[in-house]
Protein backbone atom coordinates (compact mmCIF):
# COMPACT_ATOMS: atom_id res chain seq x y z
CA UNK A 1 0.00 0.00 0.00
CA UNK A 2 1.38 3.73 -0.94
CA UNK A 3 1.52 5.94 1.79
CA UNK A 4 0.45 9.34 0.97
CA UNK A 5 2.86 12.09 0.92
CA UNK A 6 2.98 14.59 3.75
CA UNK A 7 1.81 17.91 3.44
CA UNK A 8 5.34 19.45 3.78
CA UNK A 9 6.58 17.40 1.14
CA UNK A 10 3.48 18.12 -1.40
CA UNK A 11 4.20 21.83 -0.87
CA UNK A 12 7.69 21.72 -1.46
CA UNK A 13 7.05 19.35 -4.75
CA UNK A 14 4.73 21.80 -6.30
CA UNK A 15 7.07 24.74 -5.57
CA UNK A 16 10.11 22.98 -6.93
CA UNK A 17 8.37 21.60 -10.01
CA UNK A 18 7.80 25.16 -11.51
CA UNK A 19 10.70 26.48 -10.13
CA UNK A 20 12.89 23.30 -11.77
CA UNK A 21 11.01 24.06 -15.21
CA UNK A 22 11.89 27.80 -15.31
CA UNK A 23 15.45 27.14 -14.43
CA UNK A 24 15.55 24.52 -17.28
CA UNK A 25 14.03 27.15 -19.34
CA UNK A 26 16.53 29.84 -18.14
CA UNK A 27 19.38 27.32 -18.87
CA UNK A 28 18.49 26.57 -22.33
CA UNK A 29 18.50 30.68 -22.78
CA UNK A 30 21.67 31.41 -21.39
CA UNK A 31 23.30 28.59 -23.34
CA UNK A 32 21.96 29.62 -26.16
CA UNK A 33 22.78 32.63 -25.99
CA UNK A 34 26.61 32.25 -24.70
CA UNK A 35 26.80 30.22 -27.72
CA UNK A 36 26.03 33.41 -29.96
CA UNK A 37 28.34 35.09 -27.74
CA UNK A 38 31.01 32.16 -28.02
CA UNK A 39 30.52 32.28 -32.18
CA UNK A 40 30.12 35.99 -32.98
CA UNK A 41 33.97 36.54 -30.80
CA UNK A 42 35.37 33.85 -32.96
CA UNK A 43 33.70 34.63 -36.30
CA UNK A 44 34.95 38.16 -35.08
CA UNK A 45 38.45 36.62 -34.76
CA UNK A 46 38.60 34.98 -38.29
CA UNK A 47 37.21 38.44 -39.85
CA UNK A 48 40.46 39.91 -38.24
CA UNK A 49 42.48 37.34 -39.62
CA UNK A 50 40.71 37.80 -43.13
CA UNK A 51 41.51 41.72 -43.14
CA UNK A 52 45.27 41.37 -41.96
CA UNK A 53 45.56 39.26 -44.86
CA UNK A 54 43.86 41.30 -47.02
CA UNK A 55 45.32 44.63 -45.90
CA UNK A 56 48.65 43.79 -47.08
CA UNK A 57 47.35 42.10 -50.74
CA UNK A 58 49.08 44.16 -53.32
CA UNK A 59 49.59 44.45 -57.13
CA UNK A 60 53.34 43.83 -59.06
CA UNK A 61 53.76 43.94 -62.27
CA UNK A 62 50.30 43.19 -62.85
CA UNK A 63 50.10 40.11 -60.33
CA UNK A 64 48.46 39.64 -57.01
CA UNK A 65 50.67 39.27 -54.84
CA UNK A 66 49.83 38.25 -50.95
CA UNK A 67 51.88 38.30 -47.88
CA UNK A 68 50.02 36.18 -44.63
CA UNK A 69 51.83 37.67 -41.30
CA UNK A 70 53.12 35.41 -39.41
CA UNK A 71 51.64 36.71 -36.36
CA UNK A 72 48.36 35.75 -37.70
CA UNK A 73 49.26 31.37 -37.41
CA UNK A 74 50.44 31.84 -34.44
CA UNK A 75 47.73 32.98 -32.83
CA UNK A 76 45.64 29.94 -33.98
CA UNK A 77 48.31 27.59 -33.27
CA UNK A 78 49.96 29.10 -30.21
CA UNK A 79 47.78 26.91 -28.12
CA UNK A 80 48.52 23.59 -30.29
CA UNK A 81 44.93 23.11 -30.25
CA UNK A 82 43.55 24.92 -33.38
CA UNK A 83 45.11 25.71 -36.80
CA UNK A 84 44.58 28.27 -39.43
CA UNK A 85 43.50 27.37 -43.00
CA UNK A 86 43.43 30.01 -45.64
CA UNK A 87 42.94 30.52 -49.49
CA UNK A 88 43.40 33.78 -51.57
CA UNK A 89 42.00 33.93 -54.91
CA UNK A 90 42.61 36.83 -57.69
CA UNK A 91 40.55 38.88 -59.14
CA UNK A 92 39.59 36.20 -62.04
CA UNK A 93 39.17 33.39 -59.47
CA UNK A 94 42.70 32.09 -60.20
CA UNK A 95 44.71 30.46 -57.26
CA UNK A 96 46.82 32.93 -55.44
CA UNK A 97 47.99 31.39 -52.32
CA UNK A 98 46.72 29.00 -49.53
CA UNK A 99 44.99 25.62 -50.01
CA UNK A 100 43.89 25.45 -53.61
CA UNK A 101 41.08 22.72 -52.90
CA UNK A 102 40.01 25.27 -50.29
CA UNK A 103 35.92 25.17 -49.90
CA UNK A 104 34.51 27.95 -52.22
CA UNK A 105 31.87 30.33 -51.23
CA UNK A 106 28.24 28.84 -51.61
CA UNK A 107 27.40 32.89 -52.32
CA UNK A 108 29.73 33.41 -54.97
CA UNK A 109 31.46 36.46 -56.13
CA UNK A 110 28.91 39.83 -55.77
CA UNK A 111 28.01 40.70 -59.31
CA UNK A 112 28.82 44.62 -58.05
CA UNK A 113 31.16 45.33 -55.90
CA UNK A 114 31.88 49.46 -55.55
CA UNK A 115 33.77 48.74 -52.48
CA UNK A 116 33.87 48.65 -49.38
CA UNK A 117 34.35 45.07 -48.07
CA UNK A 118 31.97 41.91 -48.72
CA UNK A 119 31.90 39.54 -46.23
CA UNK A 120 30.44 36.18 -45.44
CA UNK A 121 30.48 33.21 -43.32
CA UNK A 122 29.36 29.42 -43.43
CA UNK A 123 30.13 25.93 -42.22
CA UNK A 124 32.25 23.70 -44.57
CA UNK A 125 33.20 20.31 -44.84
CA UNK A 126 37.22 19.51 -45.43
CA UNK A 127 38.77 16.46 -46.12
CA UNK A 128 36.36 14.48 -42.85
CA UNK A 129 37.10 17.69 -40.80
CA UNK A 130 34.62 20.57 -39.92
CA UNK A 131 35.20 24.00 -40.54
CA UNK A 132 34.53 27.55 -39.66
CA UNK A 133 34.99 30.00 -42.66
CA UNK A 134 35.08 33.36 -43.05
CA UNK A 135 35.18 34.69 -46.80
CA UNK A 136 36.17 38.21 -47.56
CA UNK A 137 36.20 39.97 -50.72
CA UNK A 138 39.02 42.57 -50.39
CA UNK A 139 39.06 45.33 -52.80
CA UNK A 140 42.86 46.08 -54.17
CA UNK A 141 43.96 48.89 -56.46
CA UNK A 142 46.82 50.33 -57.98
CA UNK A 143 47.90 52.36 -61.21
CA UNK A 144 47.98 49.17 -62.93
CA UNK A 145 44.70 47.35 -62.58
CA UNK A 146 42.03 47.53 -60.12
CA UNK A 147 39.19 44.24 -58.42
CA UNK A 148 38.01 42.11 -55.88
CA UNK A 149 40.24 39.52 -54.16
CA UNK A 150 38.68 36.50 -51.93
CA UNK A 151 40.93 36.23 -48.64
CA UNK A 152 39.18 32.84 -47.34
CA UNK A 153 40.54 32.34 -43.70
CA UNK A 154 38.60 28.91 -41.70
CA UNK A 155 39.62 27.32 -38.12
CA UNK A 156 38.56 23.75 -37.46
CA UNK A 157 34.82 24.06 -35.48
CA UNK A 158 36.27 21.15 -32.67
CA UNK A 159 37.53 24.15 -30.61
CA UNK A 160 34.24 25.82 -30.76
CA UNK A 161 32.37 22.63 -30.04
CA UNK A 162 34.26 21.82 -27.02
CA UNK A 163 34.29 25.26 -25.71
CA UNK A 164 30.44 25.50 -26.36
CA UNK A 165 30.26 21.88 -24.58
CA UNK A 166 31.93 23.16 -21.81
CA UNK A 167 29.54 26.24 -21.46
CA UNK A 168 26.93 23.91 -21.36
CA UNK A 169 28.08 21.76 -18.33
CA UNK A 170 29.40 24.51 -16.45
CA UNK A 171 25.57 26.72 -17.26
CA UNK A 172 23.93 22.84 -15.92
CA UNK A 173 26.21 22.63 -12.89
CA UNK A 174 25.22 25.86 -11.12
CA UNK A 175 21.82 25.67 -12.35
CA UNK A 176 21.75 22.61 -10.02
CA UNK A 177 23.75 24.25 -7.80
CA UNK A 178 21.00 27.00 -7.54
CA UNK A 179 18.39 24.06 -7.77
CA UNK A 180 19.62 22.39 -4.59
CA UNK A 181 19.46 25.63 -2.91
CA UNK A 182 16.61 26.43 -3.78
CA UNK A 183 14.89 22.97 -2.83
CA UNK A 184 16.87 23.22 0.66
CA UNK A 185 15.55 26.89 1.25
CA UNK A 186 12.26 25.65 0.56
CA UNK A 187 12.22 22.65 2.74
CA UNK A 188 13.24 24.98 5.74
CA UNK A 189 10.23 27.72 4.92
CA UNK A 190 7.84 25.38 4.79
CA UNK A 191 8.75 23.87 7.94
CA UNK A 192 9.03 26.60 9.95
CA UNK A 193 5.53 27.71 7.92
CA UNK A 194 3.65 24.14 9.25
CA UNK A 195 5.52 24.57 12.96
CA UNK A 196 2.03 25.86 14.02
CA UNK A 197 0.52 22.69 12.79
CA UNK A 198 3.31 20.91 14.70
CA UNK A 199 2.34 22.64 17.69
CA UNK A 200 -1.60 22.03 17.30
CA UNK A 201 -1.01 18.28 16.27
CA UNK A 202 1.09 18.08 19.62
CA UNK A 203 -1.41 19.86 21.88
CA UNK A 204 -3.94 16.84 20.34
CA UNK A 205 -1.56 13.91 20.71
CA UNK A 206 -0.81 14.79 24.40
CA UNK A 207 -4.49 15.12 25.57
CA UNK A 208 -6.30 13.39 27.82
CA UNK A 209 -8.91 11.02 26.64
CA UNK A 210 -11.40 13.05 28.09
CA UNK A 211 -10.49 16.39 28.10
CA UNK A 212 -12.32 17.99 25.47
CA UNK A 213 -12.23 21.96 26.86
CA UNK A 214 -11.47 24.20 23.42
CA UNK A 215 -8.58 24.66 21.88
CA UNK A 216 -6.77 27.80 22.75
CA UNK A 217 -6.33 29.82 19.29
CA UNK A 218 -2.84 30.07 17.96
CA UNK A 219 -0.50 33.22 18.25
CA UNK A 220 0.43 34.87 14.62
CA UNK A 221 -1.27 32.49 12.64
CA UNK A 222 -4.37 33.88 11.32
CA UNK A 223 -5.13 31.07 8.59
CA UNK A 224 -5.40 28.30 10.97
CA UNK A 225 -7.73 30.06 13.16
CA UNK A 226 -10.76 28.78 11.53
CA UNK A 227 -9.30 25.24 11.78
CA UNK A 228 -8.80 25.76 15.44
CA UNK A 229 -12.52 27.30 15.67
CA UNK A 230 -13.85 24.26 13.53
CA UNK A 231 -12.40 21.85 16.38
CA UNK A 232 -13.69 23.98 19.14
CA UNK A 233 -17.17 23.49 17.79
CA UNK A 234 -16.47 19.18 16.93
CA UNK A 235 -14.98 19.02 20.34
CA UNK A 236 -18.05 21.05 21.81
CA UNK A 237 -20.40 18.75 20.02
CA UNK A 238 -18.72 15.91 20.87
CA UNK A 239 -18.42 17.27 24.59
CA UNK A 240 -22.62 17.63 24.61
CA UNK A 241 -22.98 14.11 23.46
CA UNK A 242 -21.08 12.04 25.20
CA UNK A 243 -22.60 14.40 28.18
CA UNK A 244 -26.21 13.50 27.09
CA UNK A 245 -24.76 9.92 26.69
CA UNK A 246 -23.70 9.83 30.16
CA UNK A 247 -26.82 11.27 31.79
CA UNK A 248 -29.24 8.75 29.28
CA UNK A 249 -27.37 5.97 30.68
CA UNK A 250 -27.49 7.14 33.82
CA UNK A 251 -30.79 7.82 33.95
CA UNK A 252 -32.16 4.65 31.68
CA UNK A 253 -30.31 2.30 34.43
CA UNK A 254 -32.49 3.63 36.94
CA UNK A 255 -35.63 3.53 34.80
CA UNK A 256 -35.09 0.12 34.09
CA UNK A 257 -33.75 -1.13 37.46
CA UNK A 258 -36.67 -0.05 38.96
CA UNK A 259 -39.24 -2.01 37.68
CA UNK A 260 -37.44 -5.07 37.03
CA UNK A 261 -36.03 -4.84 40.52
CA UNK A 262 -39.99 -4.28 41.78
CA UNK A 263 -41.02 -7.67 39.19
CA UNK A 264 -38.07 -9.58 40.96
CA UNK A 265 -39.52 -9.01 44.47
CA UNK A 266 -43.06 -9.82 42.83
CA UNK A 267 -41.75 -13.26 41.33
CA UNK A 268 -40.16 -14.35 44.44
CA UNK A 269 -43.54 -13.64 46.49
CA UNK A 270 -45.22 -15.52 43.54
CA UNK A 271 -42.82 -18.76 43.94
CA UNK A 272 -43.11 -18.59 48.03
CA UNK A 273 -46.91 -19.01 47.05
CA UNK A 274 -47.63 -15.62 48.84
CA UNK A 275 -49.58 -14.21 45.72
CA UNK A 276 -52.68 -15.65 45.28
CA UNK A 277 -54.46 -12.16 45.48
CA UNK A 278 -55.84 -11.45 41.39
CA UNK A 279 -54.61 -7.76 42.18
CA UNK A 280 -50.92 -8.99 42.57
CA UNK A 281 -50.88 -10.69 38.99
CA UNK A 282 -52.39 -7.59 38.11
CA UNK A 283 -49.56 -5.26 39.30
CA UNK A 284 -47.04 -7.73 37.70
CA UNK A 285 -48.42 -6.96 34.91
CA UNK A 286 -48.21 -3.23 34.51
CA UNK A 287 -45.14 -3.65 36.27
CA UNK A 288 -43.98 -5.30 33.29
CA UNK A 289 -45.94 -3.17 30.78
CA UNK A 290 -43.84 -0.51 32.65
CA UNK A 291 -40.60 -1.89 31.69
CA UNK A 292 -41.66 -2.96 27.96
CA UNK A 293 -43.00 0.94 27.68
CA UNK A 294 -39.47 2.29 28.67
CA UNK A 295 -37.45 -0.65 26.45
CA UNK A 296 -39.54 0.24 23.08
CA UNK A 297 -39.00 4.25 23.82
CA UNK A 298 -35.22 4.10 24.43
CA UNK A 299 -35.14 1.41 21.71
CA UNK A 300 -36.84 4.68 19.54
CA UNK A 301 -34.54 7.34 20.89
CA UNK A 302 -31.55 5.27 19.69
CA UNK A 303 -33.29 4.80 15.95
CA UNK A 304 -33.47 8.64 16.22
CA UNK A 305 -30.20 9.04 16.36
CA UNK A 306 -29.21 5.99 14.13
CA UNK A 307 -31.89 8.20 11.18
CA UNK A 308 -29.77 11.03 11.83
CA UNK A 309 -27.13 9.80 9.61
CA UNK A 310 -29.43 9.31 6.62
CA UNK A 311 -31.05 11.84 3.56
CA UNK A 312 -35.06 12.91 4.04
CA UNK A 313 -36.31 9.78 2.17
CA UNK A 314 -40.24 11.04 0.61
CA UNK A 315 -43.20 13.17 1.13
CA UNK A 316 -44.93 12.21 4.05
CA UNK A 317 -48.76 12.67 4.72
CA UNK A 318 -49.38 14.89 7.61
CA UNK A 319 -52.99 13.42 8.10
CA UNK A 320 -52.51 9.99 7.04
CA UNK A 321 -49.61 10.22 9.91
CA UNK A 322 -51.97 11.44 12.08
CA UNK A 323 -54.71 8.70 11.23
CA UNK A 324 -52.22 5.76 11.97
CA UNK A 325 -51.56 7.26 15.44
CA UNK A 326 -54.94 7.75 16.17
CA UNK A 327 -55.89 4.14 15.04
CA UNK A 328 -52.69 3.27 17.32
CA UNK A 329 -54.10 5.13 20.27
CA UNK A 330 -58.05 4.25 19.95
CA UNK A 331 -58.05 1.57 23.19
CA UNK A 332 -56.86 4.26 25.19
CA UNK A 333 -58.91 6.75 24.10
CA UNK A 334 -62.14 4.80 24.21
CA UNK A 335 -60.95 3.41 27.54
CA UNK A 336 -61.14 7.20 29.14
CA UNK A 337 -64.41 7.60 27.07
CA UNK A 338 -62.72 10.90 25.59
CA UNK A 339 -64.34 12.91 22.72
CA UNK A 340 -61.84 13.21 19.71
CA UNK A 341 -61.35 15.27 17.16
CA UNK A 342 -59.01 15.22 14.03
CA UNK A 343 -59.63 18.48 11.95
CA UNK A 344 -57.36 20.54 9.41
CA UNK A 345 -55.57 20.30 6.23
CA UNK A 346 -53.46 17.62 4.78
CA UNK A 347 -50.12 18.70 3.85
CA UNK A 348 -47.07 16.63 2.84
CA UNK A 349 -43.60 17.51 4.17
CA UNK A 350 -40.39 15.65 3.50
CA UNK A 351 -39.73 13.67 6.28
CA UNK A 352 -39.29 9.90 7.36
CA UNK A 353 -42.34 8.24 8.17
CA UNK A 354 -41.35 6.60 11.08
CA UNK A 355 -40.40 9.78 12.82
CA UNK A 356 -43.68 11.77 11.81
CA UNK A 357 -45.69 8.77 13.27
CA UNK A 358 -43.48 8.56 16.11
CA UNK A 359 -43.88 12.28 16.86
CA UNK A 360 -47.78 12.04 16.27
CA UNK A 361 -48.14 9.02 18.22
CA UNK A 362 -45.82 10.62 21.11
CA UNK A 363 -48.09 13.47 21.34
CA UNK A 364 -51.20 11.69 21.36
CA UNK A 365 -49.92 9.73 24.21
CA UNK A 366 -49.14 12.15 26.29
CA UNK A 367 -52.12 13.98 25.74
CA UNK A 368 -54.16 11.11 26.55
CA UNK A 369 -52.63 10.10 29.51
CA UNK A 370 -53.24 13.72 30.79
CA UNK A 371 -56.60 13.90 29.63
CA UNK A 372 -59.51 13.65 32.73
CA UNK A 373 -61.99 10.66 31.95
CA UNK A 374 -64.87 12.13 29.43
CA UNK A 375 -62.97 15.41 28.44
CA UNK A 376 -62.09 16.59 25.25
CA UNK A 377 -59.35 16.01 23.15
CA UNK A 378 -57.51 17.21 19.71
CA UNK A 379 -55.17 17.03 16.91
CA UNK A 380 -55.15 19.95 14.09
CA UNK A 381 -53.08 20.52 11.34
CA UNK A 382 -52.40 23.90 9.63
CA UNK A 383 -50.83 24.33 6.65
CA UNK A 384 -49.52 27.65 5.05
CA UNK A 385 -46.78 28.02 2.00
CA UNK A 386 -43.59 28.50 4.58
CA UNK A 387 -44.50 26.01 7.47
CA UNK A 388 -46.83 23.65 9.10
CA UNK A 389 -48.58 23.71 12.45
CA UNK A 390 -49.23 20.55 14.32
CA UNK A 391 -51.27 21.32 17.40
CA UNK A 392 -52.16 18.33 19.83
CA UNK A 393 -54.54 19.78 22.52
CA UNK A 394 -56.17 18.45 25.72
CA UNK A 395 -59.02 19.70 28.34
CA UNK A 396 -57.16 19.33 31.81
CA UNK A 397 -55.25 20.74 34.42
CA UNK A 398 -53.13 23.26 33.56
CA UNK A 399 -48.73 22.74 33.75
CA UNK A 400 -47.08 25.06 35.91
CA UNK A 401 -44.52 27.00 33.08
CA UNK A 402 -40.99 26.75 35.10
CA UNK A 403 -41.42 23.06 34.34
CA UNK A 404 -43.28 23.10 30.78
CA UNK A 405 -39.43 23.51 28.65
CA UNK A 406 -38.26 20.80 31.42
CA UNK A 407 -40.88 17.90 30.58
CA UNK A 408 -38.47 17.53 27.06
CA UNK A 409 -35.84 16.70 29.09
CA UNK A 410 -35.58 12.69 29.11
CA UNK A 411 -36.89 10.91 32.34
CA UNK A 412 -38.93 14.16 33.11
CA UNK A 413 -42.60 13.55 33.61
CA UNK A 414 -45.30 15.00 36.09
CA UNK A 415 -46.52 11.33 36.39
CA UNK A 416 -43.85 8.88 37.75
CA UNK A 417 -46.22 6.56 38.29
CA UNK A 418 -47.78 5.95 34.84
CA UNK A 419 -45.27 8.09 32.78
CA UNK A 420 -41.99 6.91 31.12
CA UNK A 421 -40.90 10.72 31.12
CA UNK A 422 -39.51 9.78 27.18
CA UNK A 423 -41.92 10.57 25.25
CA UNK A 424 -42.01 14.37 25.16
CA UNK A 425 -38.15 13.88 24.75
CA UNK A 426 -38.40 11.65 21.85
CA UNK A 427 -40.71 14.34 20.32
CA UNK A 428 -38.65 16.72 21.01
CA UNK A 429 -34.84 15.29 19.07
CA UNK A 430 -37.55 14.64 15.58
CA UNK A 431 -38.11 17.92 16.04
CA UNK A 432 -34.93 19.19 16.44
CA UNK A 433 -33.48 17.14 13.99
CA UNK A 434 -36.53 18.40 11.42
CA UNK A 435 -35.03 22.19 11.97
CA UNK A 436 -38.64 23.11 13.59
CA UNK A 437 -40.01 23.74 16.78
CA UNK A 438 -42.08 22.51 19.55
CA UNK A 439 -43.57 24.27 22.52
CA UNK A 440 -45.67 23.13 25.41
CA UNK A 441 -48.14 25.82 26.74
CA UNK A 442 -51.21 26.24 28.78
CA UNK A 443 -54.36 27.44 26.97
CA UNK A 444 -57.97 27.92 27.47
CA UNK A 445 -60.78 25.74 25.51
CA UNK A 446 -64.26 26.63 24.82
CA UNK A 447 -67.02 24.85 27.28
CA UNK A 448 -63.95 23.26 28.37
CA UNK A 449 -62.05 25.92 30.84
CA UNK A 450 -58.11 25.49 30.62
CA UNK A 451 -56.52 22.64 29.12
CA UNK A 452 -52.24 22.40 27.52
CA UNK A 453 -51.65 21.99 24.09
CA UNK A 454 -48.28 21.36 22.29
CA UNK A 455 -47.77 23.01 19.27
CA UNK A 456 -44.92 22.07 16.14
CA UNK A 457 -43.60 24.29 13.93
CA UNK A 458 -41.78 22.51 10.88
CA UNK A 459 -40.85 24.57 7.62
CA UNK A 460 -41.85 23.41 4.63
CA UNK A 461 -38.47 23.31 2.88
CA UNK A 462 -37.03 21.00 5.46
CA UNK A 463 -33.44 21.19 6.24
CA UNK A 464 -32.34 18.94 9.12
CA UNK A 465 -30.24 20.13 11.67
Amino acid sequence: MKHPWSLRTRLVFWLIVPVAGLMTLDTIGLYHRGLVALNSAYDRSLLGSARMIGDLLEIRQNRLVSIVPYTVIEFYEADNRSRLLYRIKGFHGEHVAGYEDFPDDPQGIPAKATYPITVSFFDADYHGEALRVASLYQAVASSDDRGLALVQVAEPLSLRQSKARRLLGETIAWQLVYLAATIILTWLVVTAFLSPLRRLEHKLLHRSPGDLSPLTPLPAVRELDSLVRALNEVMGRLHDLLDHQRRFIRDASHQLKTPLAVMKIQLQLAQRGDASDPQFLADITQTTERAVNVTNQLLALAKIEQIRGLALSAPVDLAAAARSAVVGLSSLISDKALHFELTGAEPTILAHGWMIEQLMTNLLSNAVRHTPQGAMLGLDIAATPQEVVIRVWNAGPAIAPEIADRLFEPFSTTDPLHGTGLGLAICYEIVRWLGGTVVLRNCTLPDQGTGVEAVVRLARGLNPA
